[in-house]
C-alpha cells in the first residue's frame, strides 16, 4: 500500500516507517527530544511530512515556519512559542539565537543508518497550528497527536482515498488533512513541479479526491471547461476554506465536474459538515458529520429552531480547547465545552446547515 506519492516516486507504508524511524534517530542524535520546540521550514512536501512524523515519534512540539513567510513573521512566531531548533534544508531559513538543523540529502543519511532504534517516549507529540484570529491577530492553537487522531473519526473514506491537495503542506490545513490520510492508511499525493497539467496528473496517479480552494475553482471556470476535467468524473473534488456560493457550485458542476463536495470547517475543530452532489442548490454546507454536535443559539446561548438565524457553536472529537497566550479569545471562543467560531447560520428543515455570515468583522479571502 502506497503512503506517499509524488510523480514517479512513491513510498509504501513499510518504507515510510523505516525512513521516519531513521529521521527520528538522526534528529535525536542532534539534540531534539520530547522537550524540544521545533520549527519546520521545508518546501519539499515529501521531506516535510516525514520530518513531521519523526517529530511526533520523538514526542517533540513542532510548528510550521513557512518558507514563504517573511523573516519577521517567522521570528515573531518562533519567539512566542520559544522555538529551540529549526529543521530545514535551506540555510537562509536560520533564525537568530535558534539552533539550526539542516536536513541533508535523504539518501545520504538514510542509507548510512543501517542499525538503528527509535528513541522511545510515552509522550504524544504536539503540533502548534497558526491561524488568523477574529481580531486579525495571529492565533496559535495547540493540538496533540492524540487530538488529531481523534479528529479522524470524521474522516470516513480517507482510508480508501488517494488524496491530492493543491495547497502546499506548509499551509497547516493541508498538513492536517494529509496527516488524517496517513493515520487512516490512505495515500497522500503531492504535486510534481514537472507536471503542469493538473487533470492529466490526477489521471496518471489515480487521484480519487482532489481538494482545492475557492480561488482555484474560480480560475478553472475562467479557463473554460475544455481542460481535460471531463476525464475525472469519478474523482471527488472538494472545495473549502471560505464560503462557496450556490451559483459558483452550479457553474462548477456544469462546466468542470458533477462530483463536487463543499466542506465547512474550522482550524480549531476540523471538518464540521460536507455538502455533496444534489445539495448545491442553496448555500447549504450539508449535514453535520456523525460525531459532531452543531447547534444554533441566540445571544443568551439558548437553542434556536430551524430556519432561524443565530450563532453557530460546535463540539467535536479532538477539538482545541484554548489558544496559546491569548486568554481573552480563549474565554470568548471556548465556552462550556463548545467552540464558537463566530459564524452565523441556520438549519433547514432537512437538517442541513446554512452559513449566512459572520458575527464579527473577519473576512476570509481566497481561503
Amino acid at each position: 500500500m502506497e503512503s506517499l506519492v509524488r510523480g514517479t516516486t512513491s513510498l509504501t507504508y513499510g518504507r515510510l516507517f523505516d525512513q521516519v524511524s531513521k529521521i527520528a534517530l538522526h534528529l535525536s542524535s542532534l539534540g531534539i527530544s520530547e522537550f524540544s520546540k521545533v520549527g519546520v521550514s521545508i518546501k519539499d512536501e515529501m521531506q516535510h511530512i516525514q520530518v513531521v512524523l519523526a517529530l511526533f515519534a520523538l514526542g517533540s512540539t513542532q510548528v510550521t515556519l513557512p518558507c514563504h513567510d517573511s523573516q519577521t513573521s517567522r521570528i515573531s512566531i518562533a519567539n512566542r512559542i520559544g522555538v529551540t531548533h529549526v529543521v530545514t534544508n535551506e540555510r537562509s531559513m536560520a533564525l537568530p539565537g535558534v539552533a539550526l538543523i539542516e536536513v541533508p540529502e535523504w539518501q545520504y543519511f538514510l542509507t548510512q543508518l543501517i542499525n538503528y532504534s527509535i528513541p522511545l517516549t510515552n509522550r504524544f507529540g504536539k503540533i502548534l497550528i497558526c491561524t488568523s484570529g477574529t481580531t486579525g491577530d495571529l492565533n496559535i492553537i495547540p493540538f496533540s497527536e492524540e487530538m488529531l487522531i481523534a479528529q479522524t473519526r470524521n474522516c470516513s473514506g480517507y482510508e480508501n482515498e488517494r488524496l491530492l491537495r493543491i495547497a502546499s503542506l506548509e499551509y497547516n490545513n493541508s498538513k492536517r488533512h494529509h496527516l488524517y490520510s496517513l493515520f487512516l492508511g490512505g495515500t497522500s499525493i503531492f504535486r510534481d513541479e514537472h507536471s503542469v497539467h493538473l487533470p492529466r496528473y490526477c489521471r496518471e496517479l489515480e487521484v480519487s479526491c482532489l481538494e482545492i480552494p475557492r480561488i482555484q475553482a474560480v480560475n478553472l471556470l475562467d479557463g473554460g471547461s475544455d481542460q481535460g476535467w471531463r476525464f475525472l468524473e469519478k474523482t471527488k473534488i472538494r472545495l473549502g476554506g471560505s464560503v462557496i456560493p450556490a451559483d459558483l457550485r452550479l457553474s462548477f458542476q456544469e462546466k468542470i465536474s458533477k462530483n463536487l463536495y463543499v466542506r465547512y470547517g474550522a482550524t480549531e475543530c476540523g471538518t464540521i459538515a460536507i455538502a455533496g452532489p444534489g445539495q448545491h442548490q442553496s448555500e447549504s454546507v450539508g449535514l453535520p458529520l456523525k460525531y459532531n454536535t452543531v447547534q444554533i443559539v441566540d445571544e443568551l446561548r439558548d437553542l434556536l429552531p430551524e430556519n432561524v438565524i443565530g450563532e453557530v457553536r460546535i463540539r467535536t472529537p479532538g477539538m482545541a480547547t484554548a489558544y496559546l497566550d491569548n486568554p481573552i479569545q480563549t474565554k470568548q471562543r471556548f465556552v462550556d465545552d463548545y467552540f464558537y467560531p463566530g459564524d452565523l447560520g441556520h438549519f433547514q428543515s432537512d437538517g442541513t446547515l446554512v452559513i449566512t455570515g459572520r458575527k464579527d468583522d473577519m473576512i476570509i479571502m481566497n481561503s
